[in-house]
């Protein structure tokens, strides 16, 4: 699938806007697109949002 020049599978960089690493860039996998909703699902590499956001 592809949408705007990005497909699943290529590797990217993603700017958070998270409370805390706000302007932090992360290099991800692009996991998955949502065409209905215009968005990206990443697989990010250097941070686990799950884990980080626990504490």
């Amino acid at each position: 699938m592809e949408k705007g020049g990005f497909e699943v599978g290529q590797l990217a960089e993603m700017k958070s806007f998270q409370k805390g690493y706000r302007s932090a860039w992360f290099r991800c996998k692009i996991k998955d697109i949502d065409l209905k909703e215009e968005k990206i699902l990443p697989d990010y590499y250097d941070f686990d949002s799950a884990s980080e956001l626990a504490n």
